[in-house]
């Protein structure tokens, strides 16, 4: 952590702390759930990801706009750390969902063949079936 003298630059960069750490959080808390199965609802997830990023994106912009942190060296090179753990955090997110979804995909194909299979045996043609019996068997 580099030490700012600047108000209004260490203000912007506790805000900017602040996001990343939310964002982290979010992105730890989508691990749990992709891990554990525990995905309900994927529109609220996604939700829940856009705010954070925008915060994150509202922050990063604030950082740049602040002359003092721009033209410091060590700020950048220490956002630069900060956003390389966030975005190989969501490299290894992109992977898990890819892999959920491939699962998912193969469970998908599983059931619509059961259900094919299954229509076979559907009430009509039990019905002729018990018919043909019926009738053989007299």
């Amino acid at each position: 952590m580099v030490k700012i003298i600047d108000a209004e630059a260490a203000k912007v960069m506790a805000d900017f702390d602040q996001a990343a750490i939310l964002f982290a959080e979010v992105q730890q808390e989508h691990a749990w759930s992709l891990q554990h199965n525990q995905v309900a609802d994927v529109r609220e997830w996604s939700d829940e990801r856009s705010r954070a990023m925008g915060r994150l994106q509202q922050a990063l912009n604030a950082v740049w706009g602040c002359d003092v942190l721009r033209s410091d060296a060590r700020i950048g090179s220490s956002l630069q750390e900060r956003i390389g753990q966030i975005i190989a955090r969501e490299r290894e997110l992109v992977a898990d969902v890819k892999s959920c979804q491939s699962h998912l995909q193969g469970e998908m194909a599983r059931v619509r063949k059961g259900k094919k299979a299954m229509g076979g045996y559907g009430a009509v043609s039990g019905a002729r079936s018990i018919g043909l019996c019926f009738k053989n068997s007299l």
